[in-house]
């Protein structure tokens, strides 16, 4: 039982998350698709200072409202509230 409530959760939290990545990269490409050439860029490691500013930015974003949906319950209007305030 414990075993199906754990994978219930991570699940709430997984669509949580994936609403926030939806909702941010569609806030990214209605700035002209500037903001999406830094989501498109390479995905190998670089060192902080190789990041460009849209890619912080993106980022920091995407840092800050799975902080906040972290405590959220379920409840879709909290949720949409708090990624709103990152993407507005």
């Amino acid at each position: 039982m414990k075993c199906f409530i754990l994978h219930a959760l991570q699940e709430a939290v997984q669509a949580k998350m994936l609403y926030a990545g939806v909702r941010i990269g569609a806030w990214a490409s209605i700035g002209g698709g500037q903001l999406m050439v830094a989501l498109a860029g390479p995905q190998t490691y670089r060192m902080p200072s190789q990041y460009t500013k849209d890619e912080l930015e993106i980022r920091a974003k995407f840092t800050l409202i799975a902080k906040n949906l972290e405590t959220t319950k379920d409840d879709f209007s909290e949720i949409r509230r708090i990624v709103d305030e990152q993407v507005r």
